[in-house]
């Protein structure tokens, strides 16, 4: 017969990881504590919350970056479902700011397969450098993640918040019973900000253009103009359909390279993309490519923030997977007042 989760056995092993957490850090001031359903809205809440209460900016956006990851884990893996009202994955999300760094810490039940899954990431993930973590991704995106046919990104989500972050990731699992274990999971972002800055080396057609949006999901800008070839994706890509979204890009370029052999000039002026654009992006790029294979004249622009290394190093990534160069452009952010 198949074994069901005990409530009481459950919310002993969430109180001690939780517990545990703040054990270790008694001298953290607490700027978001959330244990409850995990729903697209409300992470867009939180993260919008975060976003007010982290003063520093550099750490501030690797926040942004690593939460939403981390959050989406919830919402995909969580194996414990509230029934009441709407039916939604349940966990906890803690954020922590102490001197010299702030702690994000998640905790959620999971099946016992995906915690097998999930162990084996991280015991991997620990013995990889950046440059290592860097060729694993792409191996797992390459593969669709052949060691996890269920995972919606979980696996790359991991490496992308350690590379993010630049601090080991701490993974606990409590197994619950046969069936399931109690996930937590902890990460560092410091507040000083070492990294050194990365870089690297006609004919009329319609143009798609669509408006960027900011509430449950962030839209990215997309301007694709016929006339020109002049194209932009701009903002952020964390969307519900991210397959369908940038179908309608990758269709625009094969039209245009179908029927003209006029130059491309693509500028990215992306400031976050989740997992599952990033493939989306790698294909992008790759009918850009096909297009330079034919004899076309492409031209790639990567604009980012000068004090976000982050994503310049997945931008590269990018480029090499898609074996498309790229000029990376850095620019400088005002402060705000």
């Amino acid at each position: 017969m198949e074994k069901t989760v005990s409530v009481r056995k459950l919310d002993m092993l969430e109180q001690i990881g939780t517990l545990a957490y703040y054990a270790d850090l008694p001298n953290e001031n607490v700027l978001l504590s959330y244990r409850g359903s995990i729903t697209t809205k409300l992470i867009a809440e939180m993260d919008n919350e975060i976003v007010q209460k982290v003063k520093n900016r550099s750490a501030g956006r690797k926040l942004h970056n690593i939460f939403l990851e981390l959050a989406q884990n919830i919402f995909y893996y969580s194996a414990e479902i509230n029934q009441f009202g709407d039916v939604s994955p349940v966990g906890t999300i803690v954020l922590s700011e102490g001197e010299s760094a702030y702690h994000l810490f998640t905790g959620n039940l999971i099946t016992k397969k995906q915690a097998d899954f999930l162990d084996n990431q991280a015991q991997k993930i620990k013995t990889l450098d950046t440059e290592g973590l860097r060729k694993y991704r792409m191996e797992i995106v390459e593969n669709d993640n052949p060691n996890n046919p269920d995972s919606k990104g979980a696996g790359v989500g991991l490496i992308k918040a350690t590379l993010v972050s630049e601090n080991p990731l701490h993974v606990d699992l409590q197994p619950v019973n046969d069936l399931y274990s109690y996930y937590t999971l902890l990460i560092t972002v410091s507040k000083n900000n070492n990294n050194n800055s990365t870089q690297k080396k006609s004919i009329q057609m319609d143009t798609l253009h669509i408006k960027s949006n900011k509430g449950e999901f962030y839209t990215p800008y997309v301007m694709l103009n016929g006339d020109t070839g002049v194209c932009e994706l701009a903002g952020e890509s964390y969307l519900e359909y991210t397959n369908e979204f940038y179908a309608k890009i990758i269709a625009w370029i094969d039209k245009f390279t179908k029927e003209s052999t006029n130059k491309i000039t693509f500028n990215f002026r992306l400031t976050y993309f989740n997992t599952s654009s990033y493939k989306a992006i790698l294909d992008t790029l790759r009918s850009l490519k096909a297009y330079q294979n034919k004899g076309g004249r492409v031209e790639v622009n990567w604009f980012y923030p000068e004090d976000d290394t982050d994503i310049v190093k997945e931008a590269q990534d990018l480029s090499e997977s898609a074996k498309l160069d790229m000029n990376f452009i850095g620019y400088e952010i005002e402060d705000e007042d």
